[in-house]
């Protein structure tokens, strides 16, 4: 056995070999035996895990202690025991190593090997890392205790093991671990080693921890720096904004004593404004396009800082008074010029997001950032989405959405541009830059994805709210409408999407409000009635919101005399609009599902009552028990939420119903006090609202 490794007779005398023979004895195992060569034992071999290791004993020339043994080839060995027979710690589990040792009991040592049982893992398993396991690798001394006298029977040589002392030295070889043919020795790099196969949780947790953003191209890190810088600039003009609130106050009720602190103050949080923003354009590089703002910006802080010398001047004046006057004039001043400072400075950092939208070919990561950028600065506000119009994000972005390959950039751009949609100066820019064009086009072309026209009809639904409201008018719509109205209501019938659905009908809505005859009349020839009734009724979306568009839309086409004959002939416009008239709200809706049920009865009620113009619909209502709901939402203010506009649309078509079947129709509903001579005794009998009107 002499051509055996002293770690292979070490496995061998604590496997239990029954074939030991004194030759294993004659190479000492304490001169081989090294870090990193002990035999790593499965958890499976082992009830316990169990570990020993020899050592050579002292010389022959002195005493023997009891816990030698002499075998027969001569020399003297010791049993170097590491007594811990408890499940390894947490540090021994992570790093290798055991961070707990214990004294050797007096008792005699008794080494069992157990069958590996089915199903456990075969010895050398990558070993575990971060978490304790049931299972470990690592070999452990077992001391037990022996009957005196009960000696194994099965062995050739017998042994009396004795007690001796740990040697810590020689106790780290005990928890050494060998992994492939490599060593473990420091537990970070045992846990770099153990994350080639166990990688999920430690490569999840460091992705969370990390800023990916700095380590992307210059263009996208400069989008994101002018994103936080805006953000920051805000929040110090807030605080700036409330200094010079609380100033005015003072100023208001005369505490001219408390004014100059106030003012030192004011002019403090001045200058660290100045100081913060010259900081965040230092540390950026300088475009030629952008040195015109520099010049500017230079400008503006000259005037900012001329004013809050004028105020300083003004608190520590040498006569020791203050005028209330003067203090007033500069205080305005310095507002005025730290206002045009600001807005400056905030057009200057938009420009930034504006310029990577301008680019020939800016990589698709940049283009996003500043898409995203763009979007979460209009959602801030009215005034910021003024200032990146001035910046000509109109255009860039139109620019984008026909440039761009790729349809998630164009959605983006779509997005982004209906966003700043919201502003009459944004509409403007969108009509005389050929917006309406364009997204004509893009609803247009069925190749496009159902995701981008339905970005493209909500451009056009926002752009055109304004031009409902009278605030103006798109002068591009008429040259285009016809397109908008066949695409439009294509995407209305075809959708799956209740989004998609909404878009598309508020988008018609508000179209036949700018373009009220033209637009029904369209609808009318392409006979797209019953198809958009089909697409509410198909259970695509079930959302208030569509239901009030269809009942809008079926009114504003009842106001037109050659649509309310189409109407009136299919019969499925009437069956619809009693139908909308059902819906109650709840007191478990939010708000503006609450509006949205008022706004349907009431829409509902009105295209009623322009269509009962016609006999045939008056008598189609009544049969179809259209009056007895009508009287109901007149007489219980509850049906139709305490709302006085659904009680003067119903009892207008309470009334017209009267004039085609007669009165009694409504004597036999117990109502005739809704269709009394004066319109008016009517409403104030039902209002919700106990007022006079004389």
């Amino acid at each position: 056995m002499l051509h055996e490794t002293p770690s292979v007779q070490l496995s061998r005398l604590l496997d239990g070999d029954d074939e030991e023979s004194p030759d294993d004895f004659a190479t000492p195992p304490a001169q081989a035996f090294r870090r990193g060569q002990s035999r790593v034992y499965h958890a499976s071999e082992w009830v316990e895990h169990q570990e020993c290791i020899w050592a050579q004993a002292t010389p022959k020339s002195e005493k023997q202690s009891p816990e030698t043994v002499t075998p027969e080839g001569g020399e003297e060995w010791q049993l170097i025991v590491s007594g811990h027979a408890g499940p390894p710690s947490h540090k021994s589990q992570d790093s290798g190593f055991s961070d707990s040792e214990s004294e050797a009991s007096p008792h005699q040592l008794e080494f069992k090997p157990v069958p590996k049982p089915a199903g456990s893992p075969a010895p050398g398993t990558p070993l575990q890392c971060s978490t304790p396991k049931a299972a470990r690798t690592t070999l452990r001394a077992r001391i037990v205790s022996r009957k005196s006298g009960a000696n194994d029977k099965k062995k050739d040589c017998k042994v009396n093991y004795g007690r001796t002392l740990v040697n810590p030295s020689l106790d780290l070889l005990l928890t050494t671990r060998v992994v492939g043919s490599e060593v473990c020795r420091d537990p970070v790099e045992r846990w770099l080693q153990e994350t080639r196969s166990r990688v999920d949780a430690e490569c999840m947790t460091t992705l969370q921890g990390k800023a990916i953003a700095s380590r992307l191209g210059s263009a996208c890190s400069r989008v994101v720096g002018a994103r936080d810088a805006v953000r920051a600039l805000q929040q110090r003009a807030h605080v700036i904004s409330a200094e010079f609130a609380k100033l005015c106050q003072h100023m208001e009720l005369d505490r001219l004593e408390s004014c100059p602190p106030l003012a030192e103050s004011l002019i403090g949080h001045v200058h660290e404004f100045v100081q913060g923003y010259q900081s965040h354009h230092a540390q950026c590089p300088d475009e030629e396009q952008r040195r015109e703002d520099q010049e500017r910006l230079a400008r503006e802080e000259a005037s900012l800082v001329a004013a809050c010398d004028r105020l300083l001047l003004t608190c520590n004046s040498p006569d020791g008074t203050l005028s209330r006057e003067q203090l007033a004039l500069d205080v305005a001043s310095l507002g005025h010029s730290f206002t045009r400072l600001v807005d400056r400075v905030l057009s200057h950092e938009i420009k930034g997001l504006v310029w990577v939208l301008e680019q020939a070919s800016p990589a698709e990561i940049d283009l996003r950032s500043a898409l995203a950028s763009i979007a979460a600065l209009g959602l801030e506000g009215s005034h910021l989405c003024k200032l990146i119009i001035k910046c000509g994000a109109v255009r860039a972005l139109l620019a984008v959405c026909l440039d761009a390959s790729k349809p998630n950039l164009r959605i983006a751009a779509l997005r982004t541009l209906a966003i700043i949609c919201g502003e009459v100066d944004a509409v403007r820019h969108l009509d005389q830059g050929g917006g309406i064009e364009i997204l004509a086009d893009i609803l247009t072309e069925n190749q496009r994805s159902e995701e981008e026209r339905a970005e493209a009809a909500s451009v056009l639904t926002q752009a055109s709210t304004l031009g409902v409201d009278g605030s103006l008018t798109i002068e591009s719509l008429p040259d285009h409408l016809d397109s908008l109205v066949s695409s439009l209501s294509q995407l209305a019938s075809e959708t799956k999407k209740g989004e998609s659905l909404l878009l598309a009908l508020a988008a018609l809505t508000n179209l036949s409000f700018l373009e009220p005859r033209q637009c029904v009349m369209l609808l009318v020839q392409k006979g797209v009635t019953n198809k958009l009734l089909n697409a509410v009724r198909s259970g695509v979306s079930t959302s208030l919101f569509v239901q009030e568009q269809a009942a809008t839309l079926l009114a504003n086409m009842a106001a037109v005399a050659e649509a309310r004959a189409e109407l009136a002939e299919s019969g499925r416009a009437v069956v619809a609009l009693l139908c909308f008239l059902q819906i109650r709200s709840s007191p478990l809706q939010r708000a503006p599902e609450i509006s949205a049920a008022e706004r349907v009865q009431q829409k509902s009620a009105i295209a009623l009552s322009r269509l009962c113009s016609s006999q045939t619909v008056a008598q189609q209502i009544v049969d179809l028990q259209g009056a007895e709901r009508l009287v109901r939402l007149c007489k219980d203010e509850k049906e139709r939420n305490h709302s006085d506009g659904v009680l003067v649309a119903c009892l207008s078509a309470l009334r017209k119903i009267a004039s085609h079947c007669g009165s009694e129709v409504i004597e036999k509903l117990g109502a005739q006090e809704l269709v009394a001579p004066r319109l008016l005794d009517s409403f104030l009998l039902y209002s919700s609202r106990q007022e006079s009107y004389v």
